[in-house]
């Protein structure tokens, strides 16, 4: 199976862990469908 994820031209797929990890919640995160039970203020 082939593919490709790309962010700023750059092939993620290729990326090791520590690469990864320096580009999550930076540059990369999750916004979830359905926001609102995460968004709780308490």
């Amino acid at each position: 199976m082939d593919g490709s994820i790309k962010l700023d031209g750059k092939d993620l797929v290729t990326y090791g862990e520590k690469e990864l990890c320096s580009i999550r919640g930076n540059d990369v995160s999750m916004i979830f469908q359905e926001p609102m039970p995460h968004l709780i203020p308490f």
